[in-house]
């Protein structure tokens, strides 16, 4: 089972990771990269990685979760994840509310669970993270540096569970 959490872990690093290198920028939002590789025709890689991700998450927080309180709250970010992918043109009128309160779900969804169960570690450790990056990136693209604070609360709250 644990397999899957690194096999989430993976992807999503990996996949901003080879973002950022190809397009050499740090892009506005985790989002945002769905239109950055739209420009070369595989934006496909945005939804999979999120579906993937998401899944994979599932497979093992959800089961590990199970002596914690308010399990649905993993559900509830899972799924947000999961819509986010599935609604990724987000500047488009018909996917943009989907799109927003999704992620919304996905991170206080997240961020709630660890809260309500005091494991406040990983949320401080995400917080470290995204702010080293947002100040190593001298305060520009905030959102996406707010979106890996969730990310990487995400992560490290799962791996400490």
């Amino acid at each position: 089972m644990i397999a899957f959490y690194f096999l989430a872990v993976t992807l999503i690093i990996a996949y901003l990771s080879y973002t950022i290198i190809k397009f050499r920028e740090i892009p506005i939002s985790i989002s945002n990269t769905y239109y950055m590789w739209k420009e070369v025709k595989k934006e496909w890689m945005f939804t999979f990685t999120m579906w993937i991700t998401a899944i994979s998450i599932a497979i093992y927080w959800i089961s590990i979760a199970e002596l914690y309180r308010c399990q649905f709250l993993c559900f509830f970010s899972i799924a947000g994840m999961c819509f986010v992918g599935g609604a990724a043109m987000f500047k488009e009128t018909l996917t943009k509310a989907t799109h927003y309160i999704s992620a919304g779900i996905w991170g206080v969804s997240a961020v709630l669970f660890f809260a309500v169960n005091s494991m406040f570690l990983p949320l401080c450790l995400g917080m470290l993270g995204g702010l080293l990056g947002l100040f190593a990136n001298r305060m520009q693209n905030s959102t996406f540096w707010v979106e890996i604070m969730v990310v990487l609360a995400m992560m490290f709250g799962i791996a400490l569970m």
